[in-house]
This record gives structure tokens, C-alpha cells and sequence, in this order.
């Protein structure tokens, strides 16, 4: 496949150590004047917990920077030859031997479309138009009028999974991950039965084909900003949710820029809109880079707490766990303000408050030794690694509808409480898929002297508890 040598827009990257305090803030300040696209750490929201920084701006503006350093006595490192560190580090160590080949057909052309590789906007474009018609729609058009794709599989009485990708135009993993999950759920019939999949597989396709074309570090779509030189608004500080509040610039320039107020953009409203048709939704995940990290609500304010905190908690271990049996790698995992950074308007958060009870943000590979720039010989390992992780939610996905179900049959929703014995939590077993916490739960139970009365063990009594607040969103969709 034929790549680009370099970018129409020439960039200057800078690294700098950062040894105290006030550093860290006059490198803040660089944001507010200047359109920086922040590579190490992957966002400005993260620097209060970085020793170093690594960012690119467009070469036109270096001299300013080169002075503000002079004047503030800072020591940078200044590397003028950003498009070959693109290229050497994204694209050369690709091999075929790593890679996942699928032939399709385009007219009367027979193509091939590599799930190993990066493709460029009209490729995945072309390729999402060999589906079946009656999965691919158009949802709406980017600020840019390009058609805005959704892929939905499935019958609308299932329980739902929305999957997001490319909300970011600069983390090409994540536009990358979608076609192969599609790929996966069509051809192999991955996890197809029984639940409806929506998918996302480019959020953001002007940012995404600008990234391509004039600057690889760029991460808003390409709104046009009135009595501003800047362009864009960070789609996923766009939605309604603390908008504007953390981690949110109010400069047009900045590279977390929200908008105007929410849902501004054309991009987040239909995606808004047509998420809000699902009925029957119930575990969403946005996949971005990098940082190898599993994410849940809320991010939007340190003060906010979801009610499924702790069941979250517990699949994203389970999650985290399948990630690193594939090959080895650990993905932490946390409550986005806590554990990650506070971050208002994000898409995530949004649906969770919507009343979808499992939503999570997987940042993929890696942990910032390429960082955005992940080479082309780790996509499909990222892919299969993080498709373990997917079937846990798709488990749980599959226990709260046979909950649900049963919930509405005995028309009397179970909360339990600590007091809840084992025998009645066992009386649930044929509603419920048999999993390990439900054959721990038997074994309790031919253990114990007097089984009405023994207590379930906390992380069986956490499932439980997630099983039965998730069945009260669907009692009236999935029944």
C-alpha cells in the first residue's frame, strides 16, 4: 500500500522536563496562546502528573515558542523532522506476518483490505460500503458535509451494545479497532447472537482525514471558528454532561476546545440523536489511545458518584484480567476523575447519565512509549486482546437480560441486601447464565450447616446487586 512521505503541514516538535511547579504552569500557558497538539501526555488534563512533556506545534509558530523558553529560561529539545518520526515509527515495522487480510469486493474490482495496517478515511469508507445494506446507515454529516456511518446488527429488541471509535482524529488505533470488530461480528458471527450491535466506526471524519493529510497530531473535528485563526471543537468535551467544567478549554486554539455549548457540533448531536432512538441500550464502551487503561463514571466531576461504581469496578477487573491472558498486557483500570483525570462533556459519561448502566472508555495500547504513533506490527494483538475483554461485558450484557426477564415474569424486581441468604440467591440459577460466581454460590451452599441463613460473599453479592439496579432499565424494553 502506497503511504504519504510527509504532511502539508510542517510540524516542530519539543520535549521538556518539567522539575518544579512553576515550569508546569508556564507550559500550561503555552495552550492558551498557541494551537498545541500535547503527544506525551496524550492531553493537558493529564500534566499535573507528568515529569515530562513532548508536544508538536505547527513550524510557522517555533519561533514564539523558541523565545517564550529563552525568556522563562527553559530548556527544550527541539526536533524539526516530526514527519519522519511519524513514518519510521507508525509504518516501517509493519509485516505481513502480523497481519489479518480480508478480500472484499468493490464493483467489479476485487480489493484487499488489511486489518493489520492504517487506512485512510476513503478506504474505510469503501470498505464499510461492502457490508450488507441493511446494516449500514447514515446517521447525519460532519461540519464538513461528509456522511456520518453507523453500523447496526441485529434485531432492535435485543439488548444493545453501542461502540464508538475515532471520536479523536489523531488516535488512529481506534478508528483502526472498529472494522475489525465488525469484521469479527459479521464474518465469524463473534457474539452475534442474542445482541444488537451499534457501532461507530469514525465519529469524527474531517478531523480523521485532516490527520492524514496536513497534521497526524490533530484531535478535533474542523469546525471553523468565527474572529478565531483556530479550527475545531473536542467532540468529546462536546456533550452535556459538567460541560465545560474540567479539563475544557475555553480558547478555540486549545486542543480540548468544548465548543460553544453543548452539543454545538453536528457530530455529537446526531451521534446524540440517534443513540437516544436505542431503546434497548445497555453497555456502551469509546475506544481511544493510549494509555492501556479502562476507564468508567464518572469523569465529568470528582463529586459525582455512579450507583454501579463497585459493578463496574468488578467487570473492569474481569476485563482487565481477560486483556492480559491474551498476551500479557496489564490494562489498569478506575473511575475516570480518580484514577485517570476529571474530564467534563465526554460521551461516556453522557450515556451513563442517560440511564445505560454499563458504559466504559478503553484508552488501547500503549503506555506511551510510541504513544499516538503505535506501530503497525501491534494492531491486531491490541484488536484480539481487547475482543477478550469485550466478551466480559458481552456476559454481563446476557446475565442482566435473563435477569431482567426474569425480574418482569416474577414481577417483583430483587434488590439485595447484605442479608440476603444463599438459598435465595440461588433460587435465581435458571434465570441467570451459569457463571463461577453462581457455582461458588452452590458451593457455599452444600457447605453450609444451614443455607438459608449463610451469607453470599461480597463480590457475589456486588454482581447480584449490578444484576438487578441494570434489569430496572430494562423492564420496560427488553420484556
Amino acid at each position: 500500500m502506497m503511504r504519504r512521505n510527509s504532511f502539508k503541514t510542517k510540524l516542530v516538535g519539543y520535549s521538556v522536563n518539567i522539575n518544579c511547579d512553576f515550569m508546569r504552569e508556564k507550559i500550561k500557558a503555552i495552550d492558551k496562546e498557541h494551537e498545541i497538539q500535547w503527544i506525551r501526555p496524550g492531553e493537558i488534563g493529564s500534566l499535573e502528573d507528568s515529569d515530562s512533556v513532548f508536544f508538536t506545534i505547527n513550524a510557522s509558530s517555533s519561533d514564539q515558542i523558541d523565545q517564550f523558553f529563552a525568556d522563562n529560561n527553559i530548556q527544550a529539545e527541539k526536533n524539526t523532522n516530526i514527519s519522519g518520526l511519524i513514518y519510521s515509527t507508525c509504518f516501517s515495522c509493519h509485516s505481513a506476518s502480523f497481519s489479518s487480510a480480508k478480500s472484499f469486493q468493490i464493483g467489479k474490482t476485487r480489493e484487499l483490505f488489511d486489518f493489520g495496517v492504517y487506512h485512510t478515511l476513503k478506504e474505510i469508507q469503501d470498505w464499510l460500503k461492502t457490508l450488507p445494506t441493511q446494516w449500514l446507515k447514515t446517521y447525519g454529516k460532519s461540519y464538513e458535509n461528509r456522511p456520518l456511518h453507523v453500523i447496526d446488527i441485529g434485531d432492535k429488541k435485543d439488548p444493545t451494545i453501542v461502540i464508538e471509535c475515532g471520536i479523536h482524529a489523531r488516535e488512529w488505533v481506534s478508528v483502526a479497532f472498529c472494522p475489525f470488530l465488525i469484521d469479527q461480528i459479521s464474518s465469524k458471527k463473534w457474539e452475534k447472537e442474542g445482541i444488537r450491535w451499534v457501532i461507530f466506526p469514525m465519529v469524527n471524519p474531517d478531523g480523521y482525514r485532516f490527520s492524514w493529510r496536513f497534521n497526524r497530531f490533530w484531535r478535533k473535528n474542523r469546525r471553523i471558528i468565527r474572529d478565531s485563526p483556530c479550527h475545531g471543537v473536542d467532540l468529546n468535551r462536546n456533550f452535556d454532561i459538567e460541560w465545560g467544567r474540567y479539563s475544557t478549554s475555553e480558547n478555540p486554539c486549545g486542543e480540548t476546545f468544548g465548543g460553544s455549548k453543548p452539543f454545538s457540533e453536528p457530530e455529537s448531536a446526531a451521534f446524540r440523536d440517534y443513540v437516544q432512538k436505542i431503546e434497548t441500550k445497555i453497555a456502551f464502551v469509546s475506544y481511544h489511545a493510549y494509555s492501556e487503561f479502562i476507564i468508567y463514571p464518572y469523569s465529568a466531576s470528582i463529586r459525582a458518584n455512579s450507583p454501579f461504581k463497585d459493578a463496574l469496578r468488578s467487570l473492569a477487573l474481569r476485563m482487565s484480567d481477560a486483556i492480559y491472558n491474551e498476551h500479557g498486557r496489564q490494562y489498569s483500570y478506575g473511575e475516570g476523575a480518580v484514577a485517570f483525570y476529571a474530564a467534563s462533556g465526554g460521551s461516556d459519561d453522557w450515556i451513563h447519565k442517560q440511564g445505560v448502566p454499563i458504559a466504559y472508555t478503553i484508552e488501547l495500547r500503549d503506555k506511551g512509549l510510541n504513544g499516538f504513533l503505535l506501530p503497525e506490527n501491534e494492531l491486531i494483538d491490541t484488536f484480539s486482546e481487547n475482543l477478550k475483554g469485550l466478551k466480559e461485558l458481552v456476559r454481563d450484557v446476557r446475565n442482566i437480560t435473563r435477569f431482567a426477564q426474569f425480574t418482569k415474569a416474577t414481577n417483583a424486581p430483587p434488590v439485595f441486601s447484605e442479608t440476603t441468604s444463599i438459598f435465595e440467591m440461588t433460587k435465581l440459577k435458571n434465570s441467570v447464565t451459569t457463571t463461577s460466581e453462581l457455582t461458588n454460590i452452590e458451593k457455599h451452599k452444600e457447605n453450609s450447616e444451614d443455607a438459608d441463613k449463610s451469607k453470599v460473599g461480597k463480590a457475589d453479592l456486588d454482581r447480584f446487586i449490578f444484576l438487578s439496579f441494570a434489569s430496572y432499565f430494562l423492564l420496560n424494553t427488553l420484556c
